[in-house]
Formats: structure tokens, C-alpha cells, sequence
């Protein structure tokens, strides 16, 4: 089977409203029963997703960590960079400007493409490297 990517592209450019829509997302896939991984950029992107987590819609909550080794299999939602654990699977929200060597091993991979035309040709990079590897993709404006 083949991973199903999702592009959202947005309509801001603020880093907050890509983190906001992140953390919807993740909110949604993991009360559909999904693992989500939170791939992100560097240390410190992580650390302010996985604040960002506990305090994004009121009344919200979402069970979720930095993911550290060993992996705890019981937190459905993990927060990370770098190299991704080889035991997740699930849902990817990739907060990179590249794609990871790992996607594959998800069954769905979420892009968010914010307005700068820095983001946008970094969008269209992963893209066509997803595209290269078979993978379903489809696009979504919010």
C-alpha cells in the first residue's frame, strides 16, 4: 500500500497559524484512533510544538511527548526531530522544509505549505519527491 500525502496549503504565513493547523490536525487524526508523529525541524521547534499541544484550543487535550528512546508505546502522539523510531507508524506531520527519509513507513504524511514563496517551492520539492516514490496526493486549501 502505498502513503496517501496531504498538502495544506494556507492561506497565512505566520508561524503560529502552521503550528495552530498542526495541532488540529494531530488533534483530529489521534481521535481517530491514529499514532501521530510531529516531525519537525530542530530541538527547539519540537519543544515549542509540544507546548503548543497542551495549550492550543481550550478544553483541548491532547496525550502526547518528545520522543525520546526508548519509545513509550502507550503515548499516541509523539513530538520529535531528526531521525524518526523505526516502530512508529500512523500519521506523519511533517513541520520540516524537506522530506524525511521515513515517510514511507506511514500510511499518511501531512504537509503544510505556508504563502511565503519560500515555503512554497520548498512545498513543491516534496512534492514531486513524494510523487516520485508512487505515493497518493492530494491537496486541500485552508
Amino acid at each position: 500500500m502505498s502513503t496517501r500525502v496531504d498538502f495544506y496549503v494556507l492561506t497565512e504565513t505566520a508561524q503560529q497559524a502552521r503550528d495552530l493547523t498542526a495541532c488540529r490536525i494531530t488533534e483530529k487524526a489521534w481521535l481517530k484512533d491514529n499514532r501521530v508523529y510531529l516531525h519537525t525541524d530542530s530541538l527547539r521547534s519540537a519543544e515549542r510544538l509540544n507546548d503548543l499541544l497542551w495549550s492550543f484550543r481550550q478544553g483541548s487535550f491532547v496525550p502526547h511527548e518528545l520522543c525520546n528512546t526508548p519509545l513509550d508505546e502507550s503515548v499516541p502522539v509523539l513530538v520529535g526531530h531528526g531521525e524518526c523510531p523505526s516502530e512508529l507508524s500512523g500519521v506523519l506531520v511533517n513541520l520540516d522544509q524537506t522530506a524525511p527519509d521515513f515517510f514511507s513507513q506511514f500510511d499518511r504524511v501531512v504537509e503544510l505549505i505556508a504563502t511565503s514563496e519560500d515555503a512554497k517551492l520548498a512545498g513543491r520539492a516534496r512534492w514531486r519527491h513524494y510523487k516520485e516514490y508512487g505515493c497518493e496526493i492530494q491537496s486541500h486549501n485552508v
